[in-house]
């Protein structure tokens, strides 16, 4: 039973991989092939997963809506209401900022928060204070 499990979770690791690569189509065959080759294993809520991920970037949204609605049935209470494309340190992506207030600056006009150092254009280094 351990082999099984180690092996069902490597193959969920190989198309985690493909995913992230954007190997989506290799990413659903090889997360299927796990389903189908390793059942009844921890890892098949994982590859399920990684095959509606896959199926939504590849657009089959038939396809999507199965593999979805499987793994609510089969793990009710487990990961899937993380279903996420994006990576956990993106958290501060422009596209979640919150939205601004009426005296906040435009988000265009921000610096990015990792170049808090650098001076702003307009005032040369000498006129900092």
């Amino acid at each position: 039973r351990y082999l099984t499990n180690a092996l069902a979770g490597y193959e969920v690791h190989v198309a985690r991989y493909y995913y992230n690569r954007g190997a989506y189509v290799a990413a659903a065959n090889r997360a299927q092939a796990t389903l189908t080759n390793y059942p009844k294993t921890p890892a098949n809520e994982d590859a399920l997963i990684v095959l509606v991920n896959s199926y939504d970037k590849l657009q089959m949204p038939q396809l999507r809506d199965d593999a979805q609605r499987v793994l609510k049935e089969t793990f009710p209470n487990g990961k899937s209401s993380a279903l996420r494309a994006k990576s956990w340190w993106q958290f501060w992506a422009k596209d979640e900022l919150p939205p601004p207030s009426v005296d906040a600056p435009s988000v265009n006009d921000m610096k990015p928060w990792w170049k808090f150092w650098q001076l702003d254009e307009e005032k040369p280094w000498w006129k900092i204070w």
